[in-house]
């Protein structure tokens, strides 16, 4: 795999974020892509910022009836028939079938497939899991072994919504589609905290591989301190990372000026 690094322009203790452009289009008439004339057509999303950077760099847009365009920036995946429809020059923002990555369900899968074709000593990296409601079973197998807790996530959802923590099989509600992996219960603290990180990368292709790395990274903190007991399995902003839950949580309001309800970059200062 080769990886590159994007400079950042500026460093921060957030992710990376585009400045805000006047509500007067930046002069771009000496920008490459006016010169070239690069246009693009926004497809099921609208947006006015996405509008304004794409013009503020020289591209033009193009008719939602145009057949000539370069880039193709759609809200939704496209249809095969319109990617086979594509010139070679033409670019979309979505990589056919992406969601075998970004659903946890379908990921899983292809963790297990790989576990299978390369050896699980390369693919450990991920706790005992189940995809409910067909493999509810092995759950409550696996559970009579090693017993709980278990962690539920719905297969595609974000910003943690949907999830939640139990301590037998019995607590899922049966006929949900929700992936159940064996709960970390002795994770990674500081301070007393769970963290997590995130990355940003931009994949530009398949075959061959190539990612950029951007180089500045986000440690993102738990509201509410760890407890090692199973008495606040209930409590989200106890066991969750994301920023969307614990920012709005009473926790993280009482705790607005402690540093544990801040985002950290994982560039040192």
């Amino acid at each position: 795999m080769w990886c590159e690094v994007l400079k950042p322009i500026k460093k921060t203790g957030f992710p990376p974020k585009v400045k805000s452009l006047p509500q007067k289009v930046l002069d771009s008439s000496h920008m490459p892509a006016r010169v070239l004339k690069i246009t693009y057509k926004l497809v099921n999303t609208e947006t006015k910022l996405l509008h304004r950077l794409l013009q503020a760099h020289g591209l033009q847009e193009a008719s939602p009836e145009a057949k000539e365009f370069n880039l193709l920036w759609s809200g939704l995946h496209p249809k095969p028939d319109v990617l086979r429809s594509l010139s070679p020059y033409q670019r979309v923002n979505h990589f056919p079938r992406s969601y075998e990555l970004t659903r946890k369900d379908k990921l899983f899968k292809n963790i297990e497939k790989m576990q299978y074709f390369r050896g699980l000593k390369h693919f450990d990296f991920i706790p005992t899991t189940f995809l409910m409601p067909t493999e509810y079973k092995e759950l409550c197998s696996t559970h009579y072994r090693t017993k709980g807790p278990w962690i539920v996530k719905p297969a595609a959802s974000s910003r943690g919504r949907g999830i939640y923590i139990v301590n037998t099989p019995e607590q899922i509600p049966k006929g949900e589609n929700v992936v159940v992996a064996k709960y970390i219960d002795k994770p990674l603290l500081i301070g007393g905290h769970k963290c997590d990180l995130r990355l940003y990368v931009c994949v530009t292709s398949i075959d061959p591989l190539l990612i950029y790395l951007y180089e500045e990274g986000l440690v993102r903190f738990a509201a509410v301190k760890y407890d090692k007991t199973n008495k606040n399995l209930w409590n989200p902003c106890m066991h969750l990372c994301n920023y969307s839950i614990n920012k709005t949580s009473v926790f993280g309001k009482a705790l607005k000026n402690v540093i544990f309800t801040e985002k950290y970059s994982i560039i040192p200062n």
